[in-house]
């Protein structure tokens, strides 16, 4: 009865030793795919700024060929661009296209802000990752032991 004890023992200590291994290696698994989920993510954020960038630049063009029409149809209206209604008109219509271009921009950078907070979460996520497959390890090699030591007990 003792040896078939200790043999047991034996193996589950050796099962104990590979789920560790095979917990460990799944969690080495989900770290590689959480730091390649924190490089797509800080790629989108890069692409993210340089949309706002290109966005902001066709909507200057835009702008400026809206005022450039509304100058000219004041000018052929014969209305002074100096003063007046038509200068407020233009005025306030300036001051829109340059609000719309910095939103665009401020919406890029806060969008691009939140796609790096979410790859440096992804990347503490495969840091504990590592961590729990460690530790699966460690807890496979200790339950090991245990087995052992509970096998010999009874083999005693």
């Amino acid at each position: 009865m003792g040896f078939m004890a200790v043999a047991s023992a034996g193996l589950m200590a050796v099962s104990s030793i590979q789920q560790g291994r095979i917990a460990q290696s799944e969690a080495e698994y989900q770290a590689a795919l959480q730091r390649r989920n924190a490089l797509v993510l800080e790629q989108d954020a890069k692409a993210r700024i340089e949309k706002a960038k290109f966005d902001q630049v066709r909507q200057a063009k835009f702008g400026r060929k809206v005022l450039g029409k509304k100058i000219a149809r004041a000018a052929t209206s014969g209305a002074l661009l100096s003063e007046g209604a038509p200068l407020r008109a233009i005025s306030e219509q300036a001051e829109e296209l340059d609000l719309e271009n910095l939103i665009i921009g401020h919406e890029g950078l806060t969008g691009a802000a939140r796609l790096k907070d979410q790859a440096a979460l992804s990347r503490t996520e495969a840091e504990f990752s590592i961590l729990r497959g460690k530790r699966a390890r460690q807890a496979g090699i200790i339950g090991a032991g245990t087995s052992l030591l509970r096998g010999f007990a009874a083999f005693a």
